[in-house]
């Protein structure tokens, strides 16, 4: 599925399925950073569940990646899921959502960086 798809972004895919993508929770785990709580939510842990989830500077992306998932009709997260991140992840029609979601997000960070 990620043959066609820019490095850059298969990268950051990758990343975030694993689970090393550089937030707060990975870096403070490799000894980065003093704490691994979201600086937007001191008492929230900067997982990838939460970016996906709760991470208010990215709720237009996270809407794009629900309605994506909601079109490759996938079960959307669920609180009460212990991993719902990894369910979509295993999920190949997930895929497409995911980087969709991945490159929006990119495409803010280079926004405002300019």
């Amino acid at each position: 599925m990620l043959t066609n798809t820019p490095k850059h972004l298969a990268r950051q895919y990758y990343q975030f399925k694993t689970g090393h993508t550089p937030i707060r929770a990975y870096l403070h785990r490799i000894k980065a950073q003093d704490f691994p709580n979201c600086l937007g939510y001191s008492k929230r842990t900067e997982t990838v569940r939460h970016l996906l989830t709760n991470y208010r500077q990215w709720c237009h992306q996270q809407k794009k990646l629900y309605a994506g998932l909601a079109e490759a009709e996938i079960k959307a997260l669920q609180n009460s899921e212990q991993c719902p991140e990894a369910r979509l992840f295993q999920d190949p029609k997930a895929t497409t959502a995911l980087l969709a979601f991945i490159g929006a997000i990119r495409e803010q960070e280079d926004n405002q960086q300019t």
